[in-house]
């Protein structure tokens, strides 16, 4: 997860507000999919979040435990699916 990442050159969504319709450039990270975040301290994946805004080359995602949507936009490369069980 990336804890006091620059927000610099991304915009955030807030709720109430339109946002752009966007199209997944995955199948596999689809709104309220299920994924797992990198994170950048130890470069290990976190789990416990969904996507809830996906846009080329990035997402925004929200904590699954109280549905916070997180106020950053991560990379694509740092978002994947869940891996199946």
């Amino acid at each position: 997860m990336r804890l006091g990442a620059s927000s610099r050159g991304t915009s955030t969504t807030w709720p109430g507000l339109d946002v752009p319709a966007a199209t997944p450039t995955s199948p596999e990270l689809s709104v309220d999919a299920l994924v797992e975040v990198r994170n950048r301290f130890d470069d290990t994946w976190t789990p416990g979040f969904a996507v809830t805004a996906v846009r080329a080359g990035d997402c925004q995602i929200r904590r699954v435990t109280d549905e916070s949507p997180l106020p950053v936009w991560f990379p694509l490369e740092d978002v994947r699916p869940v891996p199946a069980a």
